[in-house]
């Protein structure tokens, strides 16, 4: 949704959805390891 925040360096790493969505995942995962 924010395509024109590219322009920042840090800007573009917070907004990256695919990089949000693995640490979501990633913490999810963390959080219930037993869930699986």
């Amino acid at each position: 949704m924010l395509k024109h925040d590219k322009s920042a360096p840090n800007g573009a790493s917070f907004s990256d959805p695919s990089g949000l969505s693995v640490v979501a995942w990633a913490s999810l995962m963390r959080r219930l390891p037993e869930a699986n």
